[in-house]
């Protein structure tokens, strides 16, 4: 059939199902009624399949409305776009967008609307079981929807759409005023699937649970529950529910959301009782819920999240339940807010890598990362940065409950803080404090036992503290105590008190020592106190420093070492330092020191006295040394060495400012030959993609652009040109053993420049430069265990000169042979990296570049041409010098020799040429360019 039948056909069959469309109204004037199963409805007949519209005005008692129907002995047939509008009605039995049992229903819709002008009070009384948009029992039911935008309703049950058989996809419900007494669904199935169901609730009053989607034995997947500014005074003990599935295979991506609402119904983002329940969301924003919230409860529960911004929560917070699965990778992010009740990350028999965010709050219960009663809670973490905690902290519970962590930022603790809360097994869990938290009233402990019998194993737990000034009461169950003091730690500090007067026992604990570099400098032998205990101090048995254990970074390249030290009621750590030459004392000049002598040694002597000429013996105070002890930070320098990657960003901004000069040097000739005694204009852009080895390498993708005016008089030619470029450069650094330094950054230059070209005899000719400006390149890695980040400015200055020999074969054949020098430098500079000093020296490249080219004349307008050249760098070194502590770093350089290959064509256009080419570079240098110019004779 061709496609003018084919069309013909369609626009047929549309205007047959449109002519059978009807509009009914029940008001003053009543449409009659036709009997359904045996009750007398409002329905268009059974032909009529799209396109209906059912208004209902009139508080005259009705039976059942129908926007369209179908019944179970009916042939299956597509029905879509019906509608059903209701202002004021008392219907005894069910009201239907369309009813179609065998066959689709889609885009069908009811509309309960009052009146806010009418004169007469209007009032919507549905008695039935059901308000549904599009119902079917074989067939799908997709984009249907209800709208409940009435100040008087009284409605049991609302269904956007709702099938036996068929999926349920896209229907939606809007409930704006009004009162549901019983349930709401956006979409609902026995046997099929549910996606993308919503319910959106901005008002009214919903007394009953509320789904987004609902299937028996189907999946669910992103059906969305939105509730913005509502209050439900009613619903405790039910639900809301993003999507559930009693014997589904998946539960994922469902979505509740509410925002300035008060609410008394639990919420779950989704619940799937026999499936996996994964991707599922709530998010509460500025409300209050007097029930429980779950992210998610299913069989298996993974990657939930509850995300709560505000508001104050009488019921329990939960990310994820799973009763006799697993739950993994959880979690519940809190910005804000009131808890009443508990709040974990996970509830379920097996928890594992659950998170718990916490930035702010206040919190009366329980805060767990997961709650694991009967099984294991594992992995688990609990992130705080600020609130109030009258409640324990768990990392983790269970019966065991292992390597889970606590980090704290901030609060105030007045309950236990515990790593691992198992009945019978709390191994390798730890807790990290920074910032300035209130422990005051908090014991610490690595793991606890609900059950202290033989073979309880509470081992392996660490706490690490990064801070000093901290108070507790107590810390217990520590393998491992590890203090990274601040940068700002001064001597005579105290990182942690305890206040519990029955005493401390750290005997069997190993404690480490770190301090970042920079900041205030420690002196050798300055004393830090690590813990002050006011009962018995049992002081680790081992006081060797276990720093290995310390497992924040340190400085860039600077560290210190401490030894351990203890009293009654301390341990100390003591700074360490390299050993020192004690201090020459250089004597006055002009005295002579005495020198000492055994009694009895020396003979006596008379003295001669010339009694004319008196003798006046000098009195001299002798000098004593001034002793300063020694600064104790240290520095690695293998570390040092490593910070040739820094240098490696200083050659790619020479690189990027050698492409510049190359982009003049290149075309001096032709700008020569494009000039007249009248000013002539050209721009030049170059994209550049380059690897340079260095010692390692570099590779810089770049773009170069040039633009100037030029004059001819006689054979000089002159000009001026502003120049800028930008590029960005990523740098590989290979230490062997000491492991690989990656770093990249952006780089940008801007300046302006001078060219000059003389015309000789028998077609020779010199060309020059000389341009300056400013560059500036940052720089960005995070191989140094710390943040290495810098951005340096710098002056650079190019220039070249050249000699170029033509050799003209015939009228369209040409060799042109050239030789250049070409020079680059950058100024040197100072800089401060994560607190450490360095010095950037100037870096110079000196290149020479010797090569031929051909050019074929097609015509006039048209030539094609090619080069190739050799290009040696002398010198293109980057010198920098590690002022901190005095070692020179290892240079990179560009020195060595490439080849460069290039094609292209140019083409005139009047007063106008253009000129495209392409360069490839082999050798020391890899890569490719391409470039474009432009150039114009007034």
């Amino acid at each position: 059939m061709n496609n003018k039948k084919t069309f013909a056909l369609s626009v047929a069959l549309c205007s047959a199902l449109l002519a059978n469309a009807q509009d009914l109204e029940w008001s003053a004037k009543k449409d009659p009624l036709i009997e359904i199963d045996g009750l007398k409805v409002l329905s268009p007949d059974k032909n009529s399949l799209t396109g209906n519209s059912v208004t209902v005005n009139s508080s005259d008692e009705l039976t059942r409305v129908y926007g369209g129907y179908r019944g179970e002995n009916d042939e299956e047939k597509y029905m879509s776009d019906n509608s059903v509008n209701i202002t004021n009605a008392k219907i005894t039995n069910n009201v239907f967008g369309s009813e179609n049992f065998n066959g689709n229903v889609e885009e069908s819709s009811i509309v309960i609307r009052s009146n806010d002008d009418a004169i007469t009070p209007e009032k919507v009384i549905i008695s039935g079981v059901q308000v549904t948009g599009g119902s079917s029992n074989k067939g799908s039911v997709n984009l249907n929807s209800i709208i409940i935008d009435h100040k008087d309703t009284d409605i049991l049950s609302v269904f956007g759409g709702s099938t036996v058989e068929g999926k349920a996809e896209g229907n939606s419900v809007t409930l704006k005023r009004g009162t549901i007494k019983g349930d709401i669904y956006g979409g609902y199935t026995t046997k099929g699937n549910t996606k993308s169901n919503l319910v959106d609730i901005t008002g009214g009053k919903v007394e009953g649970n509320i789904y987004g989607a609902l299937t028996t034995n189907g999946d669910a997947s992103d059906n969305y529950i939105t509730i913005n500014n509502t209050e439900f005074k009613a619903g405790a003990g039910k639900s809301i529910v993003g999507a559930k599935s009693d014997k589904g295979a998946n539960v994922i991506t469902n979505t509740v959301t509410i925002e300035k609402s008060t609410i008394n119904h639990n919420v779950y983002g989704a619940i799937g009782l026999a499936a996996k329940v994964e991707g599922n969301s709530v998010t509460i924003t500025d409300s209050t819920l007097n029930g429980f919230v779950v992210g998610a409860e299913g069989k298996n529960a993974n990657k939930n999240i509850v995300q709560i911004h505000s508001g104050t929560f009488k019921g329990s917070i939960t990310g994820a339940s799973s009763i006799s699965g697993e739950a993994r990778e959880n979690r519940v992010l809190i910005e804000n807010g009131d808890f009443k009740d508990y709040v974990t990350a996970a509830n379920s028999k097996k928890a594992e890598a659950n998170i718990l965010n916490i930035d702010n709050g206040k919190f009366a219960n329980l805060v767990m990362g997961a709650d694991s009663s009967n099984g294991e809670a594992n992995k688990n973490v609990v992130n705080i940065k600020n609130g109030t905690f009258n409640g324990n902290i768990y990392g983790g519970q269970g019966k065991s409950a292992n390597e889970n962590k606590i980090n704290i930022n901030g609060g105030t603790f007045n309950g236990e803080i515990v790593g691992g809360f198992g009945s019978f097994v709390a191994k390798n869990n730890s807790i990290f404090i920074q910032g300035n938290p209130n422990l005051t009233n908090s014991t610490l402990y690595g793991g606890k036992a609900e059950n202290h019998v033989a073979g309880t194993d509470i081992s392996g737990n660490s706490l690490q503290i990064n801070s000093t000034g901290l108070v507790a009461k107590n810390i217990v169950n520590f393998d491992s105590v590890n203090f990274f003091l601040p940068q700002d730690t001064r001597v005579g500090a105290t990182a942690l008190k305890l206040t519990d007067k029955a005493g401390t026992d750290l005997s069997a604990t190993k404690v480490g020592v770190g301090m970042a570099s920079g900041g205030v400098a420690l002196k050798v032998n300055d004393k830090i106190t690590l813990i002050n205990t006011a009962g018995t101090f049992k002081m680790p048995k081992d006081l060797t420093n276990h720093k290995d254990s310390v497992t924040v970074p340190v400085g860039l390249t600077g560290f210190y070492e401490f030894k351990l030290s203890a009293d009654n009621n301390n341990l100390y750590a003591v700074a360490l330092g390299k050993p020192t030459t004690p201090p020459v004392v250089t004597p006055t000049p002009g005295v002579t020191p005495p020198v000492p002598t055994t009694p009895g040694t020396t003979a006596p002597t008379t003295p001669v006295v010339n009694p004319t000429v008196p003798v006046t013996t000098p009195v001299t105070t002798p000098t004593v040394p001034t002793t300063t002890k020694p600064s104790a930070l240290q520095y690695d320098k293998t570390k040092v060495q490593k910070t040739k990657s820094f240098l490696e960003a200083n050659l790619a901004s020479l690189s990027l400012v050698n492409q510049s000069s190359d982009l003049i040097a290149d075309n001096s000739t032709s700008i020569a030959s494009q000039s007249s005694s009248d000013i002539s204009t050209f721009g030049f852009l170059s994209i550049e993609n380059s690897k340079t080895e260095t010692g390692s390498y570099v590779d810089a993708r770049g773009v170069s652009f040039a633009t100037g005016v030029s004059k001819r008089i006689d054979a000089i030619t002159y000009g001026a040109f502003f120049e800028a470029g930008v590029g960005e450069y990523d740098s590989y650094n290979d230490f062997g053993n000491s492991g690989v330094v990656k770093g990249k950054g952006d780089s940008k230059y801007y300046g302006a420049g001078v060219l000059l070209n003389f015309e000789l005899a028998q077609d020779y000719s010199l060309d020059a430069s000389i341009h300056a400006g400013k560059t500036q390149i940052d720089y960005k890695s995070s191989d140094f265990g710390t943040a290495a980040d810098f951005d340096l400015k710098r002056t650079y200055i190019s220039s070249h000169l050249g000699v170029n020999k033509a050799f003209k074969i015939d009228e369209t054949n040409q060799i042109n042979v050239f030789a250049k020098a070409l020079y680059s430098r950058l100024s040197a500079k100072d800089a401060i990296i994560a607190s450490e000093e360095f010095k950037f020296d100037a870096s110079t490249s000196l290149r020479s570049k010797i090569g031929l080219g051909y050019t074929y004349s097609a015509n006039d307008d048209l030539a094609l041409y090619s080069s190739a050249a050799y290009e040696h760098e002398f010198d293109g070194k980057a010198k920098g010098y590690h002022v901190s502590s005095g070692t020179q770093i290892d240079s990179p350089s560009l020195k060595g020799d490439s080849g460069v290959f290039g094609v292209g064509a140019k083409y005139s256009v009047d007063k106008v040429l253009f000129d495209a080419n392409l360069q490839g570079y082999v050798g020391k240098k890899e890569g490719v360019s391409g470039g474009l110019k432009v150039e114009y004779k007034f």
